[in-house]
């Protein structure tokens, strides 16, 4: 009775646990074996003994409470059983890059770190109640537009390239209609000096990779204008011209290539400019500067003005999800509101937000390695980030207990 009473806290989930489990990726996705599925229904000794191991080894970080004394340290209460033991492993085998950890769970064999994971696991997961007055404010924010925290870093574009990226100003390029990678590339040259333009290197030497990554990806979802700026050339003989162009930069001026722009409907002076820099060498590119070596003023002009006549088309790319939209990716693992009745999966609902911010900004990074959770974590912004940080750290924390159910082998 009083193990039942121990493991029963908050929710009942009934699992049947097989071998037959698919294997994704790596020991953290792995089938639940014969060692770790006895640890789903622990004795009374185990938890004891788990106790002065976490009370020796863990305590001094996490708590022996399991409440961690670090807001950036994960609480282990009640998180689950499979989970704590296999990422032990994974810091002991050097997979996880702790140094800290690593030391900490040096000297324990599997059986102690099963133990220790088995103990924690047993006790109540910790109740944020306190911040219960925030709930409504973090879940409105759940919808919140994706795109909007950049639309301050694009406020100073506006005055020159317009505030949709579409150009007015004689001069001026287009934003829209371009790759993504491609504005970030342009953006890196200005700021490394490559690109020689003193308020471009002045602006982009304030925006670091990221909020570079994010304008790029606000710019592609815009709808792409023509310029309304007359050209002077010939566009019928600029389509002559154009067409050992059309490898690189498509047949009507909208390439599909990530590292190469988009030339319809750009700002015809803003053209001419752009490709007498490659002439004069103020931009360094060999197969740009190869290619308007033999161009006149007028060949220039007369390209420009096919160009400028071609109607530019939207770039391919995927909207940003809202917060919200995200949530349903991570159910798959972590279960409603973060409470995974798979063991194998961590419980997310009443952790440490700054914790779980730190550990989604990990895999964004590379910084933890598991192939799912990067490809996964890669397309959030830092502000998605803050926001599923905020909304699991308010869930209401469940507890599992496992009943094994008998199966028909026949």
């Amino acid at each position: 009775m009083k193990r039942f009473q121990i493991w029963l806290l908050t929710a009942v989930i009934l699992l049947v646990f097989t071998n037959a489990v698919a294997q994704v990726d790596g020991p953290l996705d792995a089938p639940i074996n014969a060692k770790e599925r006895a640890a789903l229904f622990p004795t009374q000794d185990s938890i004891e003994q788990g106790r002065a191991l976490a009370e020796q080894t863990c305590a001094t970080c996490h708590g022996l409470d399991g409440i961690s004394v670090d807001r950036s340290f994960p609480n282990l209460a009640g998180q689950r059983t499979i989970y704590l033991y296999r990422e032990m492993l994974n810091y002991q085998q050097g997979r996880r890059n702790n140094l800290a950890m690593r030391e900490a769970v040096a000297f324990l064999d599997s059986e102690a770190l099963l133990k220790t994971a088995i103990y924690y696991a047993s006790l109540p997961p910790p109740r944020n109640g306190q911040r219960q007055a925030e709930a409504p404010a973090i879940d409105a924010a759940m919808d919140d537009d994706p795109m909007v925290a950049v639309r301050s870093s694009t406020a100073g574009c506006g005055s020159c390239h317009g505030a949709d990226g579409n150009a007015r100003i004689p001069g001026m390029p287009n934003l829209t209609g371009q790759a993504p990678e491609f504005f970030v590339h342009v953006m890196k040259e200005y700021r490394a000096g490559d690109r020689l333009h003193n308020m471009m290197q002045t602006l982009s030497a304030s925006l670091d990779d990221d909020t570079l990554a994010n304008m790029g990806l606000y710019y592609a979802l815009q709808a792409p204008k023509p310029t309304p700026n007359a050209a002077t050339g010939d566009a019928e003989r600029g389509a002559g011209l154009a067409e050992s162009c059309a490898s690189c930069h498509g047949i009507d001026g909208n390439t599909t290539s990530n590292d190469t722009p988009s030339l319809a409907g750009q700002d015809p002076t803003y053209f001419v400019q752009s490709l007498k820099s490659y002439d004069n060498g103020r931009r360094d590119h060999g197969p740009m500067q190869g290619a308007v070596a033999e161009l006149s003023d007028e060949d220039m002009k007369d390209l420009a003005a096919f160009y400028t006549a071609q109607s530019p088309e939207p770039r391919v790319v995927r909207k940003p999800l809202t917060a919200r939209g995200w949530l349903s990716r991570c159910e798959r693992c972590h279960g409603l509101d973060g409470n995974s009745s798979d063991p194998r999966y961590s419980r997310l609902s009443g952790q440490n937000e700054e914790y779980l911010a730190k550990a989604l900004q990990a895999y964004v990074n590379g910084e933890r390695q598991n192939s799912v959770m990067h490809a996964m974590a890669a397309p959030l912004s830092r502000g998605t980030i803050q926001r599923l940080a905020a909304y699991y750290s308010i869930q209401e924390p469940a507890s599992v207990i496992y009943f094994e159910l008998p199966c028909d082998e026949r």
